[in-house]
């Protein structure tokens, strides 16, 4: 027995002495970094920080990813499903990661994530714009005490750093402040820069990033920091008070110690390189240094504190260096690249210039962003292929370019839809770009107007536009919005933190993803047409591969010149305000069209002109959406939020003194976007003419499982999650059903957008009103809230009363379910907190108006005899196990064999005779190389990881 326990022992020593080598070498290959929030964020920021160093120490790369939602769980819920190994990383947040647990059930606890080393924390601080009549912080705290309430402090999210130190704020000093949750800092930033709140609980970054238009009355560190040095701590002025959000880095659990100690040395080793410790003092950080031996300790002293509460340039020298040889050809390359992203649902623009953020780092700052904005904006006109070929948005920008376009390739003139959206995006982009370059600091103010109620109002304006353009009827068209505006709320609540709607599933904690539900709404129902229909998917005339047709779009540009400028600027308009984005701008655009249109019939039947408002007001907010991102450091879209990330990292400072202390790199910048626009005519009209060739070239027995090859491709590439692509198929499928009824995905699918946005203002103006003692007042009284309204009554009234006259028989049909969806919306909500409930059950409410209003109508008045078209089922059923075994399996099985036995199901399902060999032939060919092709992209170019 002693000899067997020496053997025993002798190999166990062998084994460890053969482990520790290979454990000392860590890391031996690029390690995954991700971040656990959406891109351009303080933790993206400080990645980029680390990741420009940790090759230096350990010849490796760092890969950065994203898996935003849920303030962060949604990412730290998984981090135990990596393999122990350390080269999945992951960004973790505090006081974040203690106080979600404690608060919720959010799929992990606080132990699961703990950290291997803390590097930095971000100080709280108070801020209160520049004129505010509060000097001192004793002026805030008088004012909170002797109007208790009226005091609005603003922060990011709830349960978060900024909630946790207003909530001390009012311990401390016995005032009374009512706190407000905003979507980040930058939002509460804004609104105090509006004047919608009085002051903010932010953090020091955000100040640094708002210059002399705010002022600082305290910070939360042991003494004065190097940023603000005329600014007294808290201490100073007789608080016990020092924190903020710390940041660090961990990695699964059951990851040996060997390599988490080797992971705190190396971010050791970075956080004591001069460079990287100054990177962080100028951006208002504070470097600490608690290596994994001391987390322990740190985060029982952490709980413990928890408990008790909840220079000048001539224009001409920036345009010449816009032109040199290698910015020309970043912008060539930029644009050519973003159109094909962009043309490809799934792989969206945020996703582009994500990918191209890295390679800029070794550029020259100016460089870097004309290759970055000409990405962009390729990425923006490449959603209008899918969106006119296939009925599907490359990115939600294209959403009204879909309701002519795709009508118009389908009658045969898919190549003049092309060339006009060509010419338009041109257009829209150039005023977009000439406005970020006259006028950027004066428009920036426009902005500062909006706040949380108008934001309201506007995601409101936005879905009474769609249902309002809807080919059905217009009431049919608000219970499609209400319906997205419900899904929209599965998830961590944004103002509140309920969980909502997920059925128990973690994975839909961060709620229903975007670009999932995008393909499987518009795309899977065009697939499955693609199979149960014998007729062709898009006429095919001779002109049609003739050329571009280019005099011809030409012609109509200029008899529809009102039209289209009028569109350009209305999006430059709408990209001023932050969240706004493409989506809203096109449908404000199109339905301006529409109104003004002497033929308004036609719209919804491939009208030329809704094709030219869209593609212009979409492109516009291009160069509209970079001035509060240059000049207030407020970014309106995820792209412009990478592309802020990327200046901070390059040592750039937003605000408006961008324009006057770095004016060389903004004007070189700006004259590079105007050059990439410019390139987007040539390679727009050339990729554009090739791609409609193909698209009426293809039999329909190639064109089906490449479309489902791309669908499952866009699904999961975001953030390689094969849910992703189940929700896509079951969202598709969904889609489908619901189009035999009458209803159109594009109301749902902008709900889905603008709920969020809408949620957010609405619960913000809700508790501002109550705040202040009000909320009618809040909602109703303010001038541009009235204008706003006065839009929306307009837009509405008249078609909602001519479509009343429509119902038939499916709307009835359609409306039970809508009724059922609405109710059981309704149930759910009884236990959520107030904060929780209120956006989904006023949504509910609607629904279900909307839809007894249909039933009502349906059985007082005679119902059209109006029926489905015929469907083939047993083709819909076997494309539809098709795609779900094809989701289900990819995991199992891995990419490339799930995605070859895919194609060959749509492939036999799409046929109508049988096929020949050579036919045969070709047909696996394509899949080879579509597959292929695809794999080495995603694996090795994107870095994604593939099963």
């Amino acid at each position: 027995m002693i000899a067997r326990r020496s053997l025993i022992a002798l190999t166990a020593l062998g084994l460890a002495a053969a482990v520790a080598p290979a454990q000392a070498d860590y890391p031996e290959r690029p390690v995954t970094y991700i971040i656990p929030y959406n891109p351009g964020g303080e933790s993206d920021v400080t990645a980029r920080f680390q990741e420009q160093h940790f090759k230096g120490i350990t010849g490796q790369d760092v890969v950065i990813q994203y898996k935003p939602g849920a303030g962060g769980a949604t990412a730290w819920a998984q981090l135990n499903g990596f393999e122990p190994d350390g080269y999945t990383i992951m960004n973790v947040n505090f006081p974040h990661a203690i106080l979600q647990p404690a608060m919720k059930d959010v799929g992990y606890q606080t132990e699961d994530v703990a950290p291997a080393y803390i590097f930095h924390y971000t100080p709280d601080a108070i801020v209160v714009r520049a004129d505010s009549p509060y000097q001192t912080l004793q002026d805030l705290i008088d004012d909170a005490t002797a109007n208790p309430g009226t005091v609005t402090f603003g922060g990011s999210g709830t349960n978060s750093a900024n909630h946790l130190a207003a909530v001390r704020f009012d311990q401390m000093t016995g005032a009374k402040t009512t706190y407000i949750p905003f979507k980040g800092s930058a939002p509460a930033m804004a609104a105090v820069l509006g004047g919608q709140i009085k002051a903010a609980m932010t953090y020091t970054t955000q100040g640094i990033k708002a210059g002399d238009q705010v002022r600082v009355l305290a910070v939360a560190t042991p003494e004065r920091i190097e940023a603000y040095p005329d600014v007294p701590t808290f201490n100073e002025l007789g608080f016990d008070f020092v924190g903020g959000a710390y940041r660090g880095v961990t990695l699964p659990k059951d990851a040996p110690q060997e390599v988490r100690q080797r992971l705190s040395d190396i971010i050791g080793e970075i956080n004591a390189v001069p460079e990287f410790r100054q990177q962080l003092i100028d951006n208002g950080y504070v470097p600490v240094d608690i290596p994994t031996g001391e987390i322990d300790q740190w985060l029982a002293d952490r709980k413990a504190d928890y408990a008790g509460g909840i220079e000048h340039v001539s224009v001409i020298d920036a345009l010449l260096n816009a032109i040199t040889p290698f910015n020309l050809a970043l912008a060539l390359f930029g644009v050519i690249a973003g159109t094909f992203i962009g043309a490809l649902p799934g792989l969206s623009a945020t996703m582009a210039v994500a990918v191209l953020v890295p390679f800029t780092f070794t550029m020259d700052p100016a460089s870097g962003l004309i290759a970055l904005g000409a990405v962009y904006t390729g990425a923006i006109y490449g959603g209008a292929y899918s969106a006119i070929l296939v009925n599907t948005p490359g990115t939600p920008a294209a959403i009204a370019t879909s309701m002519d376009g795709f009508p118009m390739a389908k009658r045969g003139d898919g190549d003049l839809a092309v060339t006009l959206s060509c010419l338009g995006s041109v257009v829209g982009g150039m005023v977009g770009a000439l406005a970020l370059l006259l006028l950027a600091p004066p428009l920036s103010q426009v902005a500062l107007a909006f706040g949380p109620v108008e934001y309201f109002w506007l995601a409101i304006f936005g879905l009474s536009l769609i249902a309002t353009l809807s080919r059905g009827n217009t009431v049919k068209g608000l219970v499609g919005g209400a319906i997205g505006l419900i899904l929209s709320c599965v998830g961590s609540a944004v103002v509140g933190g309920d969980v909502r709607f997920t059925f128990g599933q973690t994975q839909l904690l961060g709620g229903i993803p975007v670009i999932p539900a995008l393909i499987g709404l518009y795309c899977i129902p065009v697939l499955i047409d693609l199979v149960i229909k014998k007729e062709a998917h898009l006429e095919r005339r001779a002109e049609a591969v003739s050329g571009f047709r280019f005099t011809e779009a030409v012609g109509l540009m200029l008899r529809s010149k009102f039209n289209l400028f009028r569109s350009a600027v209305l999006g430059t308009a709408v990209g001023i305000l932050p969240a706004a984005g493409g989506s809203v701008a096109g449908l404000i655009a199109y339905s301006e069209a529409k109104r003004t249109s002497k033929k308004p019939e036609d719209f919804g039947h491939g009208a030329t002109d809704g094709v030219i408002a869209s593609e212009a007001a979409n492109s516009a907010t291009v160069g509209g959406g970079f001035i509060p991102t240059l000049v207030l450091g407020i970014p309106g879209t995820p792209p412009d939020a990478i592309i802020l990330g990327a200046l901070l990292v390059q040592g750039i400072r937003t605000g408006p003194q961008l324009f006057t202390q770095q004016a060389d790199i903004v004007y070189t910048f700006v004259f590079g976007l105007i050059i990439g626009t410019l390139f987007m005519l040539p390679t727009g009209l050339i990729i554009g003419r090739y791609a409609f060739r193909l698209i009426v070239s293809v039999p329909k027995t190639v064109l089906a499982p490449s479309i489902a090859l791309l669908t499952v491709i866009g699904s999961f590439a975001i953030e390689s999650n094969t849910v992703h692509v189940v929700i896509m198929v079951v969202l598709g499928v969904f889609g489908w059903l619901i189009a035999r009824v009458g209803f159109e995905a594009s109301p749902i699918v902008l709900g889905l957008i603008l709920g969020p946005i809408a949620e957010a203002g609405f619960v913000q103006a809700w508790l501002i009103g109550g705040a202040q003692g009000s909320i009618p007042a809040m909602f109703f009284g303010r001038p541009l809230s009235l204008a706003i309204i006065f839009m929306i009554v307009l837009t509405l009234a008249s078609p909602a009363l001519v479509n009343w006259r429509r119902i038939s028989a499916p709307d009835i049909i359609a409306a039970a379910i809508a009724l059922t969806f609405g109710a059981y919306a309704l149930y759910e909500a009884r236990t959520m907190s107030d904060l929780g409930a209120v956006f989904p059950v006023t949504a509910a409410i609607v629904l279900i108006a909307g839809a007894t209003a249909i039933l009502a109508l349906g059985f007082m008045r005679p119902a059209n005899r109006q029926t489905a078209p015929p469907t083939e089922w047993k083709r819909f059923a076997y494309a539809v196990i098709t795609l779900f075994a094809w989701a289900v399996l990819l995991k199992p099985l891995g990419f490339v064999i799930t995605s070859a036995l895919g194609m060959l199901a749509i492939t036999l399902a799409a046929r109508r005779e049988p096929m020949a060999a050579k036919a045969a032939a070709l047909h696996a060919l394509n899949g080879i190389i579509l597959i292929g092709a695809f794999y080495a992209v995603m694996r090795y170019l994107l870095k994604i990881a593939v099963p």
